[in-house]
């Protein structure tokens, strides 16, 4: 009896283990879908989690490239009108030479036809010696009436003519330079951005608008401020220098001329107020005595403002017992006669719009971009909704109307003046002053900020 009811019981616990209820069957597969569900969210998260930060990294590329390309392209175009500032000064300083030349020679004929006594015995033994070789002039007015002073004068307003007509030419080019400044820093900027992404928009007036009124909002108040100087940035670059010339100046670019003359090398300057010599003591025979007289001479060049700009004068003069007994005298204008244009040294310059470069701060040139994320950036449509700022605390904030969000980025650079380090001596002053910023030295550089 005992056997049958030990086997009744294995064979009671063998039918239940082998063949389980039937409300436990697929749960091992809804399982498995469900984590199947979950990696594939988690897989389209983190692709369209990589796809923005790949976005938003070329969008951080493109703002920097065009900040810094804008401002490299600003600061070589100031140092374009740095380099033709020097130039028509130093076309200018030229003729201050040719009109100096030109009253020489006429001094030296005047006193060598008129009074040669002046001179001495002997009189200017350089011209005697070179006279022979001259036709056989052997005497010191002979060979000054054989000087070609008129082939000289001729020469002379041709070559004035054509500096003057440089200096016009580089004054337009620099007009040109000025008036496209701010355009030309946009349109650069627009064709970098373009260069990584059709789409991406820059310095947009629409965007700032919507930027401001976020930055606002939430309190970001110093990139509120940097929004508003980008969003202005083609009249700041415009308003940084200005349009003048030397009649309206207040003759700032006269005392320029003057004191880079003055600052020449020793020797260099001669031309320019050092053309005298003496005094001297002559004898000269009168009436059969020998009678001394002291003599000298005096000459100078100087500029002036005329209606028309800048002109050179220039006077030599010979005293005898302190009485002019004959001069030399020239100006460029004298020439206009002769020229196609009348003389204005120096037609007109771009400089700081603070001249005195005191107060220059270096010049922010900003790039604001945008890219509208829309649907065929992600992976699947309509995950992501809302607009933001991007490069900064406000990117996701909510938009309006569910537009797709629109990732953004903000860079800026700055145009400053630094004379370089090396190749260049640095500036060594008598007085102390400080190198201020300019347009005459061509040491405009541009740096990224943010």
């Amino acid at each position: 009896m005992k056997r049958n009811i030990d086997r009744g019981s294995r064979a009671l616990t063998t039918a239940c283990c082998s063949r389980p209820p039937k409300a436990s069957n697929g749960q091992i597969l809804a399982g498995s879908l469900g984590f199947v569900l979950v990696l594939s969210v988690l897989f389209v998260m983190i692709y369209n989690t990589g796809r923005l930060s790949n976005e938003k990294i070329k969008l951080y590329n493109a703002a920097d490239a065009a900040a810094y390309s804008s401002a490299a392209l600003t600061a070589r175009r100031m140092n374009f009108i740095a380099y033709t500032n020097r130039i028509m000064v130093a076309n200018h300083v030229a003729v201050g030479h040719v009109v100096s030349y030109i009253s020489f020679m006429r001094y030296f004929g005047n006193v060598s036809n008129n009074n040669p006594g002046v001179f001495g015995a002997p009189a200017l033994p350089i011209v005697f010696l070179m006279g022979p070789i001259f036709s056989g002039w052997s005497t010191a007015p002979q060979w000054a009436n054989n000087l070609s002073i008129p082939n000289a004068v001729d020469m002379a307003a041709a070559y004035i003519n054509n500096v003057n007509n440089m200096n016009q030419t580089y004054f337009a080019a620099q007009v040109a330079n000025y008036d496209q400044a701010g355009a030309s820093a946009q349109t650069l900027m627009e064709d970098i951005v373009r260069s990584y992404d059709d789409e991406i928009r820059v310095n947009n007036e629409n965007d700032f608008q919507i930027a401001l009124d976020l930055a606002f909002t939430l309190g970001e108040f110093g990139l509120y401020n940097a929004l508003l100087d980008a969003e202005n940035q083609s009249s700041t670059i415009q308003d940084f220098m200005e349009q003048t010339n030397a009649v309206d100046d207040s003759e700032r670019m006269r005392k320029f001329v003057d004191d880079s003359v003055t600052n020449l090398r020793q020797g260099s300057n001669v031309w320019y107020s050092a053309r005298g010599w003496g005094p001297r003591n002559v004898e000269r025979l009168e009436n059969g005595v020998l009678v001394p007289h002291v003599v000298r001479k005096e000459g100078v060049t100087t500029q002036v403002v005329t209606a028309q700009g800048l002109d050179w004068q220039a006077n030599d003069q010979v005293f005898e017992d302190d009485v002019v007994v004959d001069t030399g005298s020239a100006t460029a204008s004298e020439f206009d006669a002769l020229t196609a244009l009348p003389y204005t040294g120096i037609p007109g310059y771009v400089r700081l719009r603070d001249a005195d470069g005191a107060t220059i701060e270096p010049l922010p040139i900003s790039a604001f971009v945008v890219l509208n994320m829309d649907d065929k950036r992600w992976g699947y449509p309509g995950v992501i909704k809302g607009r933001g700022l991007g490069g900064g605390s406000l990117i996701g904030a909510e938009g309006v109307n569910d537009n797709p969000i629109e990732i953004s980025a903000f860079a800026s650079a700055t145009v400053f003046y630094q004379r370089p380090s090396v190749g260049f001596n640095a500036l060594q002053s008598p007085y102390g002053e400080t190198e201020y910023a300019n347009l005459f030295n061509p040491f405009w550089q541009s740096r990224l900020s943010y």
